[in-house]
């Protein structure tokens, strides 16, 4: 996992420039999911760059309270100069592990988890029922567990490139993301969701499929949007300057046929999920 804390702040400021405007249709989608009062104590389990910590925070209110927890002190800063930036004193940013939250039971009334589900899913969920307050609000969200199209091919070029580079850093990274892969094997499908989380106490759960066209102005803009991957900024800094060079035409001419006149386009869907303890 400390691998991962260190590539997420190495770009942190890229993620901000270009993952988070594309993220915000799905986490307004997710906040519509449920009525946040004003007053509402709020937890958002991952919170990256504070995204969902600033779209809900109107929703909350000066009198409620939100606070936005990760493990990547470069995206807390950035968080934190987001809300401070919007006024809004009622965000707190700091640093922690959605795993093992430093919270006491039944302490807030709603808990966000945005494309940040990590760890064993029991524990986790288990973790957020124990934080909920009774009858308290879940609104979590994870991207589809097998993408085809253009990140099949751009995944499938890059490995084919990548595989020789095998520096420890790079190990470490294949290491974590296949563990993360085996823990969520089984949670591919909405209905897969609704079971496990009942299965650790919530009273009620309801998941479903949502999904949302991204624009790129360019196929460069695309490229680069998906080489900021965890997984792929490692492999990417693994190369010789020779081979990522390579990469770098193969990757173009792999992604052609997806580029049109008016740029790239890609479908992107996710499983949402509104859940009450």
């Amino acid at each position: 996992m400390d691998i991962l804390i260190q590539l997420y702040d190495e770009f942190a400021s890229e993620y901000e420039r270009t993952r988070v405007p594309r993220f915000r249709p799905f986490v307004k989608r997710l906040l519509q999911l449920y009525d946040t009062r004003p007053g509402s104590h709020v937890l958002d389990a991952g919170c990256g760059t504070g995204l969902a910590a600033t779209m809900v925070a109107p929703r909350a209110g000066h009198g409620g309270k939100i606070f936005g927890v990760d493990a990547s002190e470069k995206m807390l800063e950035i968080a934190r100069h987001k809300a401070k930036g919007f006024g809004f004193d009622q965000c707190e940013f700091v640093a922690g592990d959605i795993t093992k939250l430093d919270a006491a039971d039944d302490s807030f009334d709603v808990v966000i988890c945005s494309f940040a589900l990590w760890g064993e899913p029991r524990a986790v969920f288990g973790e957020f029922f124990r934080v909920l307050k009774p009858h308290g609000a879940l609104l979590l969200q994870n991207w589809e567990p097998e993408r085809g199209g253009l990140v099949r091919k751009f995944n499938d070029t890059l490995h084919a490139y990548s595989k020789k580079f095998s520096t420890e850093r790079v190990l470490q990274t294949r290491a974590v993301l296949a563990k993360h892969r085996a823990d969520w094997s089984e949670l591919q499908t909405p209905q897969d969701y609704e079971r496990v989380l009942r299965e650790v106490g919530f009273s009620q759960a309801a998941a479903q499929w949502f999904e949302n066209a991204t624009h790129f102005k360019n196929l460069d803009e695309c490229i680069e949007f998906h080489a900021l991957g965890v997984g792929a900024r490692a492999e990417l800094a693994a190369m010789d300057e020779a081979t990522r060079a390579q990469f770098v035409t193969a990757i173009r001419d792999a992604l052609q046929p997806f580029a049109n006149a008016r740029g790239v386009e890609e479908i992107w869907r996710a499983i949402q999920v509104r859940a009450r303890k």
